[in-house]
């Protein structure tokens, strides 16, 4: 593996010694790991003073939310190892699958989902939708595509 494939991280990037050298794929699954835990912090800050029927249905979004992020990580870090190899497909009638379009359908599939699982909830179950559920669904869809955009970054 050529050398500018490989990054330093820090230590607060990893818990790793110093000088420690991931490639970019460990990279991306290493902040994946790191957003899951913030993604986890957000529901458990509002257990108190919420309804466990509430708290019961943000454990669940998250649960779903948590399922994207790894979905989204494996492609991702996927998309980055078959960046610099220009593979040549054998098919000459079909296009490459597009590994971008992949990250993106992820990340619109989740954003949607999350979304009407909320709407629906709120609309067979109000007393379950509180405005901090919505404010967590924009949160996480904001960062889940502001993440993407640095992701996946230039060619």
């Amino acid at each position: 593996m050529s050398e500018e494939w490989r990054l330093p991280v820090t230590e607060e990037a990893s818990y790793q010694p110093r000088g420690f050298w991931l490639t970019r794929p460990e990279q991306e699954l290493a902040w994946a790991t790191r957003r899951a835990g913030e993604e986890a912090r957000a529901p458990r800050q509002s257990a108190n003073g919420t309804p466990s029927g509430t708290f019961l249905a943000r454990a669940g979004d998250l649960a779903r939310a948590q399922w994207f992020l790894w979905v989204w990580a494996t492609l991702v870090a996927w998309e980055r190892l078959e960046r610099p190899s220009a593979e040549v497909t054998t098919r000459p009638f079909l296009p490459p699958p597009s590994r971008r379009a992949l990250v993106m359908g992820t990340v619109a599939a989740e954003l949607y989902v999350g979304y009407a699982a909320l709407r629906e909830r709120g609309r067979w179950w109000p007393g379950l939708v509180r405005p901090e559920d919505w404010e967590l669904a924009h949160r996480r869809g904001a960062l889940r595509l502001l993440d993407t955009a640095e992701a996946l970054g230039g060619p």
